[in-house]
């Protein structure tokens, strides 16, 4: 079994909307042009997000020679299931979260606005620190119960459904 929520694609809104008041994004894992995936806050729990549909992906946005490209703004962004992860999963991603923090920086981290930090060399974070970070990632041992690629998401697992503009 292997990490997967193409099963929810087709029915990922009949689940709960989460609402803009009650999700707050901690720090994403994936990003391509905005987070795909991470760990965010819905009323004060945390659980995993992951990208499930994205705006361009399936409606119309006007081409660059369309009058209206200009002024055009599609009503959201992605959409993204919010999952509760087992906590030993859970806690892997957080782990390793914090030796990214520490290594490499927290540029993957959110303020309270939905702000992105920015990435910064200090005197605690130096080239030869983020090169330390890839190097031992790249050995590290997880427990296969511990691996967000092995976990297959369940309906009882999918807490709702957030709309990122």
């Amino acid at each position: 079994m292997k990490y997967s929520i193409k099963q929810f694609e087709d029915k990922y809104t009949s689940f709960p909307k989460i609402e803009k008041k009650d999700f707050k994004k901690l720090y994403h894992l994936g990003y391509y042009d905005g987070a795909l995936s991470g760990v965010c806050l819905v009323n004060g729990e945390k659980y995993y997000f992951d990208c499930i549909e994205e705006w361009t992906d399936n409606y119309y946005f006007p081409p660059e020679d369309d009058p209206i490209y200009e002024d055009f703004s599609p009503p959201w962004a992605r959409r993204f299931l919010i999952i509760k992860l087992p906590d030993n999963i859970l806690s892997s991603i957080e782990e390793r979260h914090k030796k990214f923090q520490q290594l490499v920086g927290n540029h993957t981290d959110y303020d309270d606005n939905g702000k992105r930090s920015y990435f910064v060399y200090n005197d605690s974070i130096t080239p030869d620190t983020v090169k330390q970070y890839y190097e031992e990632v790249k050995t590290e041992v997880i427990p296969e119960q511990d691996k967000l690629s092995n976990f297959c998401p369940e309906e009882k697992d999918i807490i709702g459904w957030y709309e990122w503009e």
